[in-house]
């Protein structure tokens, strides 16, 4: 059954930046008559932030990304609440950690239960739509919910070396664009995952870093799963001249995706629907790339290569080439983009709203903490606040090297070791009990719906679980 959501008052017919400021600064009789904007979140997979152009990159990887930022605020401490991929765009959707909404392992699916972005801009109206390109962004795991159209472009092989590429996706979206009921405003999610390994970018991105390298095959999975820690008892550290190739066959896919991202935005453009949508480009995580002595960190690890990914938004009449230095995380998606479009977020969505960092005034979050874990090879949880990070593994058994997961904590001062280098947990214990304290007042919040343990376990064909737990991508 769809439930109604009452929107934010004066909000039927205004929907757009000047009016939210309005809203924010509780000024009575704001009426405007400006059409619902259309909503574009699009999540670039594995894109670490500090491979972004905007945020400073050498190389010029994201040129679209960057005028993007330009064109709207960009927020330079983004973080994601996990560092794999299922766990992290469920996030996205419900504005929950993955303790609360639940799905930290490939054996579970979101409960019916827990409403989603998308169905609170279907029951508000909007036409929805959706177009991803990996396993773990798909049905099987409830993220169709609340999408009228919901495409998975997934790998034909089932495997990394069969995955889409995003001129496939985007070429999809554009029929989408195409086919919608232009009386009704859109909400379209767009997943694109070329960042992800492999590491294998089509001509000429494959050479444009420097990636014409008598290394074969430098990018794929299977010669870098020696450099794996997670999956290795003793692993060998990549060869410098081999990370260098692999670095330049990465930023290869990040500049492909953002050219794909250009063809997208240039479409809105195109139909005149880029002064009338709302455009959120985020990722859902970085990647390790021999940063702690080893590739694929993600869904192993909880550093900042991991954790920390681009967000920028550009609204109608919003703001341009504002930078927003302010701690953040991917649970503020859902909220702000429902408030640009005058829909209240149910009271259980634990993020916040963006709009007042875009109304130029600071919602006193400067004390914020911001929150990540893992719960599937091994158990990490992460509290960062603007200068300390705590990192806390617990015992769990065995890797799936075999090698046993013992406890630790440790504490990094951010500022004058930004690479989380250097433990300081035994040197200041003061530090480390309020940031314990603070971690476990924020597991003490947790699922509140049937246990995950109860759900369905999704379903995988015997060719797909075969191939996905060769790539060790299943528990």
């Amino acid at each position: 059954m769809r439930t109604a959501h009452r929107r934010m008052p004066g909000s039927s017919g205004c929907r757009q930046l000047a009016v939210a400021i309005c809203l924010l600064g509780g000024v009575s009789g704001c009426t405007v008559d400006t059409p619902r904007p259309n909503v574009l979140l699009v999540s670039i997979d594995t894109l670490r932030a500090d491979h972004v152009g905007s945020h400073g990159y050498r190389r010029e990887t994201t040129p679209h990304l960057d005028e993007l930022a330009r064109e709207g605020v960009r927020f330079t401490q983004a973080f994601t609440t996990a560092s794999w991929t299922l766990p992290a765009h469920m996030s996205i959707m419900t504005s929950r950690y993955p303790h609360q909404h639940g799905v930290q392992s490939t054996k579970q699916r979101l409960d019916d239960a827990i409403p989603t972005l998308a169905q609170l801009f279907r029951d508000s109206g909007y036409q929805t739509g959706a177009i991803v390109s990996w396993f773990f962004v798909g049905k099987r795991y409830g993220f169709d919910r609340g999408f009228e159209s919901f495409e998975e472009l997934l790998p034909r092989r089932h495997s990394l070396a069969g995955a889409r590429r995003g001129e496939q996706v985007v070429d999809a979206a554009l029929a989408w664009l195409e086919a919608r009921d232009s009386r009704r405003p859109f909400f379209l999610f767009v997943h694109l995952f070329d960042p992800h390994l492999n590491y294998d970018p089509p001509e000429p991105y494959a050479k444009l870093f420097g990636g014409d390298s008598p290394i074969p095959d430098a990018g794929r999975y299977e010669r870098l799963r020696p450099y794996i820690q997670g999956l290795q008892r003793e692993p060998r550290r990549i060869p410098a001249a081999e990370l260098e190739q692999v670095v330049a066959l990465y930023d290869g896919e990040v500049r492909y995706a953002d050219d794909q991202l250009g063809r997208l935005l240039a479409a809105l453009a195109s139909r005149e629907q880029a002064d009338r949508t709302v455009v959120l480009v985020t990722s859902d995580h970085g990647e390790e790339l021999d940063d702690h002595g080893s590739m694929e960190g993600h869904q192993w690890t909880l550093y900042d290569e991991v954790l920390h990914v681009p967000l920028i938004l550009r609204t109608p009449d919003g703001p341009r080439g504002r930078t927003v230095d302010a701690l953040v995380e991917i649970l503020d998606i859902a909220p702000t983009l429902l408030a640009l479009a005058g829909i209240d977020p149910p009271p259980d969505f634990r993020g916040r709203s963006l709009l007042p960092w875009l109304a130029d005034r600071e919602p006193g979050s400067k004390d914020r903490l911001v929150y990540s874990q893992i719960e599937r090879f091994n158990s990490r949880s992460a509290v960062r606040g603007d200068r300390y990070k705590l990192i806390h593994t617990r015992a769990r058994g065995k890797s799936a090297s075999g090698t046993p997961n013992r406890e630790r904590f440790e504490l990094y001062d951010l500022r004058s070791d930004p690479g989380e280098r250097e433990n300081l947990y035994a040197a200041r214990p003061e530090l480390v009990a309020s940031l314990r304290a603070a971690l476990a007042h924020w597991e003490s919040d947790g699922f509140a719906g049937e246990r995950p343990s109860d759900l369905p376990e999704p379903a995988f064909s015997e060719e797909e679980r075969a191939q996905l737990e060769r790539l060790g991508y299943l528990e």
